[in-house]
């Protein structure tokens, strides 16, 4: 298959698998827009990498448009806290790529430092936003030349929407905005912000 056809089959393929899976985005099913969806899978389409690390799944909605760009011999490893959301995110990835897909119920600053990186590396950042720096310093100085760390939530949309979050919107904001300012001075990676969704933050090791 070519890539052209990769493209076809992972962007424009998808709406009916969507709409199966994620019938009501308005019930919280759906962490990510379409969109960011799309770009996510163009990404790992592009990166093709060995292994793809999911911080923050809820549904599993943005893990598996990343599963279903994966190379045949890829895998993806996916950290989420909540047993619910982590057993929701293991029922989709199952039917899409099996045993390549694993899903680790435990709390993300611990287990990312565990996980080994291996390969082409993507990592997706998800998860609670005041953590950010903490996931960053699991993952920064491992990353190798050529892997790719992407954050959601860039642009830390306006106060309300974090309030669920342990220590509230402030905390989150700021943790979300510590993380931009470490990763775009690191003269080791090379970084963009596109403003897709809240912003997604896409760093590409260089150095």
């Amino acid at each position: 298959m070519t890539l052209a056809e990769q493209y076809r089959r992972v962007l424009f393929g998808w709406d009916r698998a969507e709409e199966a899976v994620y019938p009501d985005p308005a019930r919280g099913d759906i962490a990510v827009s379409a969109k960011v969806g799309d770009i996510l899978a163009a990404l790992v389409l592009i990166h093709q990498p060995d292994l793809i690390v999911e911080v923050g799944s809820l549904k599993g909605y943005s893990a598996t448009r990343m599963a279903t760009a994966m190379q045949p011999d890829s895998s993806i490893i996916c950290l989420e806290i909540d047993a619910r959301s982590a057993s929701a995110t293991r029922d989709a990835l199952t039917p899409l790529v099996g045993q390549r897909a694993t899903v680790i119920e435990a709390d993300a600053c611990t287990a990312l430092s565990g996980i080994e990186l291996t390969g082409r590396t993507f990592v997706f950042l998800d998860g609670a936003k005041r953590e950010y720096p903490d996931y960053l310093d699991a993952v920064a100085d491992r990353l190798a030349i050529g892997d790719v760390l992407v954050a959601d939530d860039a642009l830390a949309p306006v106060r309300g929407t974090y309030d669920d979050e342990p220590g509230g919107h402030d905390a989150a904001r700021a943790g979300m905005y510590q993380y931009a300012r470490r990763i775009v001075a690191d003269a080791r990676y090379h970084s963009t912000l596109t403003t897709s969704g809240f912003g997604l933050l896409i760093s590409r090791r260089i150095a």
